[in-house]
């Protein structure tokens, strides 16, 4: 009888200090209070949360291809969906240029200030019109081995 008592209380203790140690290297960890913070990475990770960052890419720049390798990129570095790969309206786009949803939120903010370390700053902006299936435009320019070479 003592035998089982005490297997009994050695397992529960075992148990409240795994859950004591969760409890207290989850507040350690994330001290944000579970809100996403611009982190500086060495390599780009997924920060995204609550938000689906869905893109798509269209190649402005008419180098056969391009739009397929920046997506894949995007979906490696970066954990988004996209979901279109296409041609832009023309090939005369000299910069990589982002359109993002006006109504973004915190998921889009990181995904923009993660992307902006490949893009220049002056060519990331809002969308003047409302975007239908996606939070996220990425124009393709002569400038995407830029994008490409980033590390």
């Amino acid at each position: 009888m003592f035998k089982k008592l005490n297997l009994l209380i050695v397992l529960l203790i075992f148990l409240n200090a795994i859950l004591v140690f969760s409890l207290v290297g989850h507040n350690f960890f994330n001290s944000s209070g579970g809100k996403i913070e611009k982190l500086s990475l060495p390599k780009q990770e997924k920060l995204y949360q609550s938000q689906e960052i869905v893109v798509s890419v269209l190649n402005g720049c008419g180098v056969p291809g391009v739009a397929n390798l920046i997506s894949k990129e995007i979906q490696k570095q970066y954990g988004a969906k996209v979901i279109k790969t296409e041609n832009a309206d023309n090939f005369d786009y000299q910069k990589t240029q982002v359109i993002y949803s006006s109504a973004s939120g915190p998921d889009i903010e990181n995904f923009i200030t993660l992307i902006s370390e490949r893009v220049d700053s002056d060519q990331i902006y809002p969308s003047i019109y409302p975007l239908k299936n996606e939070t996220i435009i990425i124009i393709v320019g002569k400038d995407y081995q830029d994008f490409l070479n980033f590390y």
